[in-house]
């Protein structure tokens, strides 16, 4: 099974900022970055119609699925905790 490549926020702005202010070509940063230039150009796009999400690393995404799990073991009632 193939595992996908996950990109902070801060970096997808890196590298379309880099694209678009021209000091480098989209192709010079995809070989640099190991990316394809078809993942630039929906950057880019995503950031032009402000589509673009930040994805969570790996321990965040393993604490979701934690805490989805518990949630579900749970029974669905309000906990009243005193003090």
């Amino acid at each position: 099974m193939k595992k996908y490549r996950h990109f902070p926020l801060e970096y997808k702005q890196r590298i379309v900022q880099e694209v678009e202010s021209g000091l480098r070509s989209k192709t010079a940063i995809a070989r640099e970055e190991k990316l394809a230039c078809s993942l630039i150009d929906r950057w880019q796009r995503q950031f032009r119609e402000g589509t673009i999400v930040d994805h969570p690393n790996a321990r965040e995404r393993q604490l979701m699925k934690r805490t989805i799990g518990t949630k579900r073991k749970l029974p669905n009632r309000q906990w009243k905790l005193t003090f």
